[in-house]
């Protein structure tokens, strides 16, 4: 018969660890991020320090670290060849709404993009994000933290799912006014 103490036990204790990480401070992930944002270092330091004068800031100031120390997973990819089979692409699905014309005129822009992507970038964020566009985005969602939509948030589910200011590799841009102004009711 197995001993399932033994089991549950360590299941337990890293759970119990991974719960007190959460939205915590980590001061090797800081190192080592800053370390590898290379000459942009000093936009993230930028961050940091605005948010450490103010002590009411501190939570804002725990949210930068927060976004800092895993921001070494968040990039974009640039290419000029995407970014017009996106508009391209875009314009398609604006002007016709007959699936098989679709079908076929999007098959003629895979066949005309398809090996055309060869210029593409790889952008860390970690060495091209700027201060004003990570402060702008924490301040933006620390407003949007305070709505009635979202204030019922711990401080750990507003890190995951209020503070990001990306959601998958598409480049930044300013996604929360948009999305402001085509869903949350103006008041």
């Amino acid at each position: 018969m197995i001993n399932t103490k033994w089991i549950f036990t360590p299941l337990i204790i890293v759970s119990i660890s991974l719960a007190l990480v959460t939205c915590t401070s980590s001061p090797n992930f800081l190192r080592t991020n800053l370390k590898l944002a290379g000459k942009n270092k000093s936009e993230l330091e930028k961050v940091i320090n605005h948010y450490s004068t103010n002590p009411s800031d501190s939570l804002k100031r725990k949210a930068a670290l927060f976004l800092i120390e895993n921001m070494d997973a968040h990039y974009s990819y640039v290419s000029k060849n995407w970014d017009s089979f996106q508009v391209e692409l875009d314009t398609l699905f604006h002007k016709e709404d007959r699936w098989q014309v679709l079908r076929s005129e999007f098959n003629k822009l895979y066949e005309k993009y398809a090996y055309g992507l060869k210029d593409i970038t790889y952008v860390c964020d970690l060495q091209t994000v700027s201060a004003q566009f990570l402060i702008y985005n924490i301040d933006q969602a620390f407003e949007t933290w305070k709505s009635p939509y979202c204030n019922f948030l711990s401080f750990e589910d507003f890190c995951e799912y209020i503070l990001p200011y990306r959601v998958g590799t598409e480049p930044l841009c300013d996604w929360r006014a948009e999305l402001n102004k085509q869903f949350m009711p103006s008041g």
